[in-house]
């Protein structure tokens, strides 16, 4: 009976990630040898396996690198906190210049009546 592969990285000892990542090489080869032989199969069959392909390799990449895939993400987050912080400033510049003009325009008023 075997194992089933968990795809968690947190959970996954080295072990049982090097079996899944031997796994899913082998599913990749079986996809790409599918795809890139239309004599052989039907394009039914090439269809699933290029569906399989795009399921499955970027899973072997992350297993491959699992550091890297941790780092882009991290970078990712930190550049979407850079911008958000960006568009904070420009808001908070924006109600100032807003404070500032109903201020003007309370005392324009004021001044009429």
């Amino acid at each position: 009976m075997k194992r089933p592969i968990s795809m968690s990285l947190v959970e996954i000892p080295n072990g049982v990630r090097l079996n899944a990542i031997q796994y899913l090489g082998k599913l990749v080869r079986r996809c790409e040898a599918v795809m890139n032989n239309p004599a052989k199969y039907s394009n039914q069959a090439r269809a699933r396996a290029g569906k399989t392909y795009n399921i499955i390799y970027p899973l072997l990449e992350a297993l491959k690198n699992p550091i890297k895939s941790t780092i882009e993400a991290q970078e990712k987050i930190k550049q979407e906190k850079e911008d958000l912080a960006s568009k904070l400033k420009s808001l908070e510049a924006d109600l100032e210049n807003l404070k500032v003009i109903v201020k003007k325009l309370v005392a324009y008023h004021e001044g009429e009546v």
